[in-house]
């Protein structure tokens, strides 16, 4: 059941030169949302310090609403690795959506660029040095989107749809880079510039893609790095995957309505031409993309009916 490597080869003008991104103190500060993260977000503290040339200013975590002791393992991991002067951490208490807790990392940040990291990530090797290069060798840089792939390596039928659609993001991604159209930015893992957005409407749902739209408007480049690589787990079951599929959906639609902006991924002149070449190609691996792509579609109508009901979700 493996996914084939992409297609496309990626550009590498934006990591030719290691040494050229932001590594002043001041200027580059990572920002993590995390809800009930305990167990896993010492872990990920640790590895955002071992990053190799790369100084930061601060790590800011927004733990608004855990109940399960994630701000205590952040302040004992800091300190374990004496870096309590550098971590903030937020906690309103109260537990408001991502929006929000993005907004909170904004107003508490003054740096030239802000990584967003989710919580619950595992970070490739430099992956923070590579995600920030394109802001220093492209001043109209204002997003860049970093290369999520998936930890599900089970064998199972939603190991395989995670693998593939992670695989035809990324494809779609370098063919957008390639024709000179902004990318799909991945809200796990990304990074923008002082001044692309102050503020998110709290009740957004897809902040990667109200940012992006945001930036475009604004004259700003948004760019993926397929080198800058971090790595999630995904749904493992039916109804997790649909209900998570449907929420990102109904966020893509909002997005439209609100901004008039088409997401790449719901753009079906580009995804859809992908996935019958891959079918095309990997006949014996029928079954599994029939039911991603059913699932797909389950998950599509029930984000209309969400939009048209005005039920979608934004804390989730």
């Amino acid at each position: 059941m493996g996914v084939e490597v992409n297609e496309y080869k990626a550009e590498r003008r934006f990591n030719e030169s290691p040494q050229n991104g932001m590594d002043r103190r001041g200027e580059v500060t990572v920002g993590v949302p995390a809800y009930n993260e305990r167990g896993r977000i010492g872990c990920l503290l640790h590895q955002i310090l071992d990053q190799k040339d790369v100084v930061l200013e601060n790590v800011i975590f927004n733990v608004s609403g855990s109940t399960d002791g994630t701000s205590d393992e952040i302040t004992s991991a800091a300190q374990n690795c004496s870096a309590s002067s550098l971590v903030k951490i937020i906690d309103n208490h109260v537990r408001a959506g991502k929006a929000a807790a993005l907004n909170d990392i904004l107003r508490t940040c003054d740096s030239d660029v802000l990584i967003f990291i989710d919580g619950d990530v595992r970070l490739g090797e430099s992956c923070l040095r590579n995600i920030l290069n394109p802001f220093s060798q492209v001043p109209s840089v204002g997003v860049v989107s970093g290369n999520v792939m998936s930890l599900n390596d089970d064998g199972s039928v939603f190991s395989f749809i995670s693998q593939l659609e992670r695989q035809l993001h990324h494809e779609l991604c370098l063919y957008l880079a390639l024709t000179n159209q902004a990318p799909k930015v991945n809200g796990t893992f990304f990074a923008i510039k002082k001044g692309v957005v102050s503020c998110l409407p709290t009740e957004t749902v897809s902040d990667d893609e109200y940012i992006s739209c945001c930036a475009q408007k604004k004259g700003y480049r948004v760019v993926y790095v397929p080198e800058a690589v971090v790595y999630t787990r995904d749904p493992a079951g039916f109804q997790e995957y649909v209900a998570k599929r449907r929420r990102i959906f109904g966020g893509h639609f909002l997005i439209k309505e609100a901004m008039g902006y088409t997401v790449p991924t719901t753009r079906f002149s580009q995804t859809v031409p992908r996935l019958l070449r891959y079918s095309m190609r990997h006949r014996k691996n029928i079954f599994y993309t029939s039911v991603m792509v059913l699932l797909q579609l389950v998950a599509y109508v029930l984000a209309f009916s969400d939009v048209a009901a005005g039920n979608v979700r934004y804390r989730y």
